[in-house]
């Protein structure tokens, strides 16, 4: 691990980078070996690290993926096709800037290499022409993984893009290296909708022309999975994602890190879809590879405890998810520092635990310790703000001290319109919980026109059934139900399941929230026929979603308890009025019978 203090001489198994300015020469030394790289070129490295200020804990991560593209790079190099003596000649003085770690002077000799070899071509015909091609297209690939060593993946994508333009038809495998070189740079730029593209085309050919478990196909179908994810496309992600850890795993053993990256991504689209019960064993086992392979102090293996530690709470297991955020919290304050960015994470997430299971003086606190840090090393306005601070305000709102909680709001309310815009679903988001606040005080005038406000922004943004949208309806429908205005409640109540049942899947927990709320308005309108079951399916779902401690199935428990008396109490009430006719009945008959009597015995 590197960290400030000197006086340690690095663990060569998990020795880690978190502080750049505090790094020995020594300790230079130790990371250069550790990851395959000469000295000049960590110092580049580092420098670009320093520049782009990369925070402390993702410093190690991204270390690890410029050493693994200039390792891919290095081999490119040694490979580099020509015919042309020319070429040649730039192709070595490329190889020797390299030795230098001169990457500007080593970027302009390959993009002369495949500018020359492309012009050759053009005045060429044949086998001769199409080599010339191939040398200029490798060249411009080359700088691709050059410049995604170097986190420039902007240009990467484009360098890649020029080698698929150069690429003579016929050569579906090399076509299908620089397509996914293409879409992987985009991924890590974070330019989502434009990897879509490049990584289908790779995927296809690969699917064509390679066996069904090869390291490569495995890769090009893990990386569409995460573009996928990135745009909720779930069901076309799991099978992607699904075939890709089957190929790690039997390509590249059951521990690898690749194996460990697949089983987290998987582990992300089982709770994404409400099954929480199945992530928890992926992440297990990622955690497991990690602690192994980064070590167990390791800024990534924090992260993937901070995961599941959400993992453990949604599921009503908050002895674990303690434990799990808890050592978390350790690594990050231990690692990183007490007023780091992810320190203030781990703070939250244990608050949130604290807050969940009712222990709001524990949890408090923390909220506001994460609170400190993020407005002192973001500012009071940063986007990273209003995620402790829309924890905080809903703390105070559930321990109904609503005049704390709502300038709290009113803050994260002016932090997303300004930075995201009025029209963001995080926006919106934000106006359900304010108008949530002053639904819970009774303010239904308040309420319901940012709940509407809320809605007509994700339902133009998000679309009609999105799992925002039916969170949104079912909070206003809950509004209807107070105020009594049952009619207008339960269309958007069944309209809300039917997003969800359809969207997130039948046994999803918010299907069982929406199901618990519906049953909820049959019973303020007596119609405790159609309430029964619904109470019923919500209370199992949440339980074997969340566990049967969790407080969505004790609530479905009690919704039930109340519905049983209500009905018991009324099932008694017709009989006693059963009775009591009855009774009227004969005292009404003998009434009339009395004359009769008398006429006879008289």
């Amino acid at each position: 691990m590197e960290s400030s203090d000197e006086s340690n001489p690095p663990n060569a198994e998990h020795f880690f980078l978190t502080n750049i300015e505090a790094l020995t020469e020594e300790r230079k030394l130790w990371l250069a070996k550790q990851r395959q790289l000469p000295l000049r070129v960590l110092d580049h490295f580092l420098k670009i690290l320093t520049i782009q200020q990369t925070s402390s804990s993702a410093s190690d991560s991204k270390l690890r993926q410029m050493a693994k593209a200039f390792t891919s790079f290095h081999k490119m190099m040694d490979t580099l096709p020509s015919r042309s003596p020319v070429i040649q000649t730039l192709h070595q003085e490329a190889q020797q800037a390299l030795e230098e770690a001169k990457f500007t002077r080593v970027e302009s000799l390959l993009n002369d290499a495949g500018n020359q070899a492309r012009d050759l071509a053009h005045a060429k015909n044949g086998k001769e022409k199409n080599d010339h091609f191939l040398s200029a297209a490798a060249s411009k690939a080359a700088i691709g993984v050059l410049k995604q060593s170097e986190l420039a993946y902007t240009e990467a994508a484009q360098s890649y893009q020029e080698a698929v333009n150069l690429l003579p038809v016929g050569n579906e495998s090399t076509m299908a290296a620089y397509l996914h070189g293409m879409g992987v740079a985009l991924v890590y730029g974070e330019n989502y909708a434009e990897a879509e593209d490049p990584l289908t085309r790779a995927l296809a050919i690969r699917e064509e022309i390679l066996p069904a478990f090869n390291a490569d196909l495995g890769d090009s179908l893990f990386y569409l999975n995460k573009v996928y994810q990135k745009q909720r496309r779930h069901a076309e992600a799991e099978p992607l994602c699904q075939r890709a850890l089957a190929i790690r795993e039997k390509e590249r053993g059951p521990e690898h890190p690749a194996t460990a990256e697949a089983l987290l991504s998987l582990a992300v689209l089982s709770s994404a879809t409400g099954r929480k019960a199945e992530a928890e064993p992926l992440c297990q086992r990622a955690l497991a590879i990690r602690e192994e392979v980064l070590g167990p102090e390791h800024p990534d293996t924090a992260k993937i405890l901070n995961g599941l530690t959400t993992l453990s709470r949604e599921m009503g297991r908050y002895t674990e998810a303690e434990t799990f955020s808890q050592r978390a919290l350790a690594i990050r304050e231990k690692v990183l520092g007490p007023e780091h960015l992810d320190t203030a994470v781990s703070l939250d997430a244990l608050a949130v635990l604290y807050d969940d299971t009712g222990r709001y003086g524990e949890a408090e606190p923390l909220y506001q310790r994460a609170l400190a840090i993020v407005e002192k090393v973001r500012g009071p306005e940063h986007l990273d703000t209003a995620r402790p601070l829309n924890n905080l305000a809903a703390l105070y709102a559930e321990t109904k001290r609503y005049a704390k909680a709502e300038p709290l709001w009113q803050r994260v309310l002016a932090i997303h319109e300004k930075v995201l815009g009025p029209e963001h679903p995080d926006t919106a988001r934000t106006l359900a919980n304010l108008a949530g606040q002053y639904n819970d005080t009774k303010r239904y005038g308040e309420a319901e026109p940012l709940y509407q406000r809320a809605l007509a922004i994700q339902e133009k943004v998000l679309g009609p059934e999105h799992p925002d949208t039916a969170y949104t309806l079912n909070n206003l429908a809950k509004l209807y139900t107070e105020t009594k205005r049952y009619a207008e409640a339960e269309p958007l109540c069944q309209r809300a399941l039917a997003i969800q049942e359809k969207v997130l899947g039948p046994e999803h927990p918010d299907t069982a929230y929406t199901l618990n709320n519906l049953a909820n308005l049959y019973l303020e309108t007596k119609r405790f026929a159609k309430a029964e079951p619904l109470y019923q399916r919500a209370l199992t779902i949440s339980a074997n979603q969340l566990g049967p401690e969790h407080p969505l199935p004790t609530l479905c428990r009690d919704n039930l308890e109340i519905l049983r008396t209500k009905t018991g109490l009324q099932g008694k009430l017709t009989k006693d009025f059963t009775t009591l006719k009855g009774v009227l009945i004969l005292i009404i008959g003998l009434f009339l019978l009395l004359p009769l009597l008398f006429l006879i015995f008289f």
